[in-house]
């Protein structure tokens, strides 16, 4: 579905993100993770809680692959690429936003977080990547 992982999305602590076609077409973002200690069991268990968690401003996770050295995470895919390039890259080309869209996005954030802070059902712990501080 990647095409061997060729068209990179981002990266992160945790991974880097592909792009992804699946066979019926559908476009995905495929994280590709970098620690693999962990165990099976452990790894499909943080996923049933996170394939139970739906919310508008939440991407959504489609599947996932499980190997002796990889754990692959497939989510739906987001067209309109990275908000972090639009929002602070400024030497792109990309327009600039106004500030009525600035605010639509800092809300939607906004309740995606309450959301996972204060509605879900499902406990979520949310750490830095190489920090002690959890919220």
């Amino acid at each position: 579905a990647t095409n061997c992982f060729q068209e990179e999305l981002g990266s992160g602590g945790s991974g880097a993100v592909y792009k992804g076609v699946l066979d019926d077409e559908r476009k995905v973002a495929v994280k590709k993770l970098n620690d693999v200690i962990q165990g099976e069991q452990e790894f499909r268990s943080e996923l049933s809680v996170i394939g139970r968690i739906y919310h508008m401003n939440l991407v959504r996770i489609w599947g996932f692959c499980v190997g002796k050295t990889h754990r692959l995470l497939v989510s739906e895919f987001i067209e309109n690429g990275s908000l972090a390039a639009v929002l602070f890259d400024h030497q792109s080309n990309s327009h600039v936003l106004q500030w009525g869209q600035r605010y639509n996005i800092a809300l939607g954030v906004a309740k995606g977080l309450a959301y996972l802070h204060h509605d879900c059902l499902e406990w979520i712990v949310q750490c830095d990547d190489g920090s002690e501080r959890c919220s």
